[in-house]
C-alpha cells in the first residue's frame, strides 16, 4: 500500500493496486495473524470493561444518592450494595466479557486470512459481532436488574421501581455505547465481510433511520422517561403524605437533585452516543468523498474503488459509487480506443455534439507520408525488423502530428494519412500547421531513422468527413480532392531531393511567415486523374518545422 496526495487539494489518498482506500485497521493489513488477533482482543476487552465499570459506578451513585425511593444507604441494604452488587459485577466482567470476546473472535477469525473465501453465512456471522456482544452484555445487565430488584424489593417495596428503572437505564446506555464502539473497532472486519458481496446480497438491511431512532431513544427518550417517572413518583408521594407536616427527604429537593444528576448523565452519554454514531457515518462518507476527488482529478483510467463497510444507505452509496467508477473506467477505455482510431480531438468533438459524427463538408489540409523503397525493405529485413522499423516510424509520425494539432486518420501499410482542420482538431490556420508538421517530420526522421527515406505530400481543399461502412462496422475517415492530391504529391516527391511537395493551394492558405519558407515552382507534368494546379512548392534549404 502506498500513500499519495491529491494533486489538486493536497489531501492524502491511500492507493493499493490502483484502488483508493484508507489505512487498514484490525481486520487486515500488515503484521502476523496472531498479533492482529491479540490486538483486537485487547482493545475490545478494554473498551467493554471500562464502559461497564463506568456504568456500574453511575448506577451505584444514582441508587444511593439520587433516585428517590427507598433509602439504600440504610443498614438493611448494606449487604446488597456493598457485597452483592460488586461481586455480581466482578463475575459478569470475568465471565461474560471473555465469553463475548471469544465468541466474537471465532466469528471473525476468517477475516485475518487474506486468501480465504467466506460463505454467505460466515459473512453474516462476522457482521453480526457487534449485535452478539451487545446481547451478551444485555443478558448480564438484565440479570443484575432482576436479582437486585428482587432482593431490594423484598426489603422495601419502594425499591422495586427505583432499582429496576435505574439499572435498566444504566445497562441500556452501556450496551448502546459498547455497540457503537464495537462497530467502529470492527469496521475493517465489516469491509472484509462485505467485499465482493454488496449490501443486497442476502444480508439483513440496516437503515440509517433505525440507527437515528435507536440513538434518540437511548440518548434522549429513556433519560426523559426516567425523569418523568421520578417526577411522577415524587408527585404521588407528596399527595400520599399531604397533610403531614414534613414530606420525607423533602420532595422538591429530591426532585431537583434527581433532575440535575440525570440531566448531567444525559448530556455526557447523549453526546457520546452522537459522536460514536457520527464517527461511523463520517468515516464511510469520507472514503466516498476521497474517491470522488480522485475521479475529479481525471484518474479514471486507474482502478478507483471504495470499500463497502455498511449494510444501510451508506453501503448503497458505496456500491453506487463503485458502479459509477466502473462505468467511467469503461468510458475512458472506449474514449482512449476511439481516440487511437480517429484522434483525440475528433473524439472530443464527437462527445460534444452527442456522438453525431455525421457526414460534413470541411476545408482541410491533408498530409500523406510514405516510406520510399518499402518493398526492398521487406525483402532485405526479417519480419521482426520490419515491424520494429514501422513501429518506430509511426511513433515519430504520431508525436509530430500531435505537436501540430493534427490527427492520424489512418495507417495504410507503410504510409500514414494525417488531417488538419477537421472541426475541433486544430485552429483555422491548418495549412500552416500541416506545412510545419511536414518539415518537423522530415527533420526528426533524418535523425532518428536515417535508413528510412520518406516522401511527404501536403494538399489543402474541400473534403468530406463521414462514417463509412455498415451499421455493424464502420470507420470515420476523410476523403475528397485534398486526400487524392496529397497521395499524388507524395508519389511525385520521391523524385525530388527534399522528399516533400506541397500544393499551391496549401501555400496560399498558409500564413505569410510559414509560406515564406517554401519555394513555388512549375509542375512539369500533370498526373492523370488528379488536378494539382500548375505549380507546387518545395521547402527552402535550411527550412525547419
Amino acid at each position: 500500500m502506498t500513500n499519495s496526495r491529491n494533486p489538486r487539494t493536497g489531501r492524502r489518498l491511500w492507493v493499493q493496486d490502483g484502488d483508493t482506500t484508507v489505512p487498514e485497521a484490525f481486520g487486515e493489513g500488515g503484521g502476523c495473524v496472531m498479533g492482529r488477533r491479540s490486538l483486537l482482543r485487547l482493545v475490545l476487552t478494554a473498551c467493554l470493561v471500562i464502559s461497564n465499570l463506568i456504568g456500574a459506578v453511575i448506577a451505584f451513585v444514582l441508587l444511593r444518592w439520587v433516585v428517590p425511593g427507598a433509602d439504600l444507604r440504610g443498614r438493611e441494604f448494606f449487604w446488597i450494595t456493598i457485597l452483592v452488587m460488586p461481586i455480581y459485577m466482578l463475575m459478569a466482567l470475568s465471565v461474560g466479557i471473555p465469553v463475548g470476546i471469544a465468541t466474537a473472535l471465532r466469528r471473525v477469525d476468517w477475516t485475518f486470512k487474506d486468501d480465504f473465501e467466506p460463505t454467505l453465512i460466515q459473512r453474516e456471522r462476522a457482521l453480526s459481532v457487534p449485535s452478539v456482544l451487545t446481547r451478551i452484555q444485555m443478558a448480564y445487565w438484565l440479570g443484575a436488574c432482576t436479582l437486585l430488584t428482587v432482593l431490594c424489593g423484598a426489603i422495601d417495596v419502594r425499591a422495586i421501581l427505583q432499582v429496576g428503572i435505574t439499572l435498566l437505564f444504566a445497562g441500556t446506555v452501556v450496551c448502546a455505547v459498547n455497540y457503537y464502539t464495537s462497530v467502529f473497532l470492527l469496521r475493517a472486519t465489516a469491509v472484509r465481510a462485505l467485499a465482493g458481496a454488496p449490501p443486497s446480497a442476502g444480508f439483513v438491511s440496516q437503515k440509517l433511520m433505525h440507527h437515528t431512532v435507536f440513538s434518540w431513544v437511548l440518548g434522549t427518550g429513556l433519560p426523559v422517561v426516567g425523569l418523568m417517572l421520578i417526577a411522577l413518583f415524587v408527585y404521588v408521594r407528596d399527595i400520599a403524605w399531604r397533610g403531614v407536616e414534613a414530606v420525607p427527604d423533602g420532595g422538591q429537593t429530591v426532585l431537583a437533585i434527581s433532575i440535575l444528576s440525570l440531566g448531567s448523565v444525559v448530556l455526557v452519554f447523549g453526546l457520546l452516543l452522537a459522536v460514536l454514531g457520527q464517527l461511523a457515518v463520517r468515516s464511510s462518507i469520507r472514503r466516498v468523498r476521497s474517491a470522488m476527488r480522485f475521479v475529479e482529478d481525471s484518474h479514471t483510467r486507474q482502478l478507483t474503488r471504495v470499500e463497502i463497510s455498511e449494510r444501510n444507505e451508506i453501503g448503497d452509496l458505496q456500491v453506487g459509487f463503485n458502479t459509477m467508477a466502473e462505468s467511467l473506467e469503461e468510458r475512458a477505455r472506449i474514449y482512449d480506443l476511439f481516440g487511437k482510431h480517429v484522434g483525440s480531438e475528433v473524439v472530443k468533438e464527437a462527445v460534444k455534439s452527442g456522438y453525431s459524427l455525421t457526414r460534413q463538408s470541411c476545408f482541410v489540409s491533408v498530409l500523406f507520408v510514405d516510406i520510399v523503397g518499402s518493398t526492398s525493405l521487406t525483402l532485405e529485413r526479417s519480419p521482426t525488423e520490419v515491424v520494429e522499423i514501422l513501429n518506430d516510424f509511426f511513433g515519430v509520425v504520431a508525436e509530430a502530428v500531435s505537436l501540430h494539432n493534427g490527427f492520424i486518420n489512418k495507417f495504410e501499410g507503410d504510409a500514414a494519412r494525417v488531417v488538419f482542420g477537421v472541426s475541433g482538431s486544430s485552429s483555422s490556420n491548418h495549412a500552416a500547421q500541416a506545412l510545419r508538421c511536414a518539415l518537423a517530420l522530415r527533420a526528426r526522421l533524418r535523425v532518428e531513422l536515417p535508413a528510412c527515406r520518406v516522401s511527404i505530400g501536403v494538399a489543402t481543399g474541400d473534403a468530406i468527413a463521414a462514417n463509412i461502412g455498415t451499421a455493424q462496422r464502420h470507420e470515420y475517415t476523410i476523403f475528397g480532392q485534398p486526400v487524392a492530391a496529397a497521395i499524388e504529391l507524395s508519389t511525385i516527391a520521391k523524385s525530388f531531393p527534399g522528399g516533400i511537395l506541397a500544393s499551391s493551394g496549401t501555400i496560399d492558405a498558409a500564413e505569410n511567415e510559414t509560406a515564406a519558407q517554401w519555394h513555388v515552382l512549375d509542375l512539369p507534368e500533370q498526373p492523370h486523374g488528379v488536378s494539382l494546379g500548375p505549380t507546387v512548392a518545395v521547402p527552402l534549404a535550411g527550412s525547419a518545422g
